[in-house]
């Protein structure tokens, strides 16, 4: 390690022992979490090393901690990020809070009051008392129910019935009678008797009966059959019922609400104790301070001496 008071070498600055600031990587690229997360480390590393305090000599943290070659290591670097954002990053934060918040500039006075008001209601209800029901319903029937036919039903026949015939009935005859005449004696035996005349009869031939022609029925005329007349249906009488109910009903009813309810006001403007030029004044001071010549500066509280080689810067 090189001795802090060496003076038969130049005494080191911090472009010379952060090696790696032209190209990214440095310092602001080992911080954690930085309040301008969405800022580029290159840049800013580009900026405080080339523009702000590259030319400046190291502090005696640095310099106890240089190697034989008068370099930071990425360990010794990543040591010394962690000491200023344990010192700064607070400050750095609540910095960055301020000079991104949203206001009006000529605006004093801008205050948001919100009151809440909550009700509850709590109780209970009692009915204490007798129910009487008494009811006394009596319906009377009266009705006539009244039907009337008038209706009449007609049927027209015209049919006509056809039957023809021919057919030929035929019946054949063939027989043979035969007749024996005996004549004999007063007191002869039947032994004795003889007959004295035989007559045979022979029957034959064929008798045909023929039919021929159409045999036709006819009916016309009208079949009508009505009805007339009234059928009535009489309802009458009374019907009626009595509903009798007594008794006690106790009820209680509890209610229970709550009501919430919130009102927010908000009121903003100038008071009146300082004038708007003089708001105004105040607006541009604030804005020609930068934040990150701020955040250098406490850098360079860490890593750098209170004065610089101007023959080096």
């Amino acid at each position: 390690m090189s001795s802090i008071f060496d003076y038969a070498t130049p005494e080191p600055v911090l472009r010379d022992v952060f090696t790696g600031w032209m190209t990214g990587s440095a310092l602001f690229d080992l911080f954690d979490n930085p309040p301008w997360s969405g800022t580029s480390a290159t840049l800013l590393n580009l900026q405080y090393f080339g523009n702000h305090s590259g030319g400046k000599f190291c502090s005696p943290l640095v310099k106890s901690m240089l190697d034989d070659d008068e370099t930071l290591t990425l360990q010794q670097r990543t040591t010394l990020a962690q000491i200023i954002m344990a010192k700064y990053r607070n400050n750095w934060q609540r910095l960055w809070d301020v000079t991104n918040a949203e206001y009006n500039p000529i605006h004093n006075y801008d205050v948001e009051e919100t009151i809440t008001r909550e009700v509850s209601n709590t109780g209970s209800e009692t009915v204490d008392g007798d129910t009487t029901k008494l009811t006394d319903g009596t319906k009377t029937l009266n009705l006539t129910d009244q039907t009337t036919y008038n209706t009449q039903d007609q049927e027209t026949l015209n049919l006509s019935d056809a039957e023809t015939r021919n057919l030929v009935d035929q019946t054949a005859h063939g027989k043979t009678t035969s007749d024996i005449d005996y004549r004999f004696g007063l007191n002869s035996t039947p032994e004795s008797r003889n007959p004295t005349d035989l007559r045979e009869i022979e029957e034959g031939g064929n008798t045909t009966e023929n039919h021929t022609g159409t045999d036709t029925t006819l009916h016309t005329g009208t079949d009508t059959s009505a009805k007339t007349g009234t059928e009535t249906k009489t309802n009458t009488g009374t019907e009626g019922d009595v509903i009798s109910e007594t008794g006690t009903q106790d009820v209680t009813t509890t209610k229970e609400s709550t009501e919430e309810e919130s009102v927010t006001t908000n009121r903003s403007g100038n008071i009146g104790v300082t004038t708007t030029q003089k708001m105004i004044a105040e607006e541009r001071e604030l804005w020609l301070w930068n934040y990150f010549n701020s955040v250098f500066k406490d850098i360079d509280s860490v890593l750098a001496l209170a004065f610089y080689d101007p023959c080096r810067v």
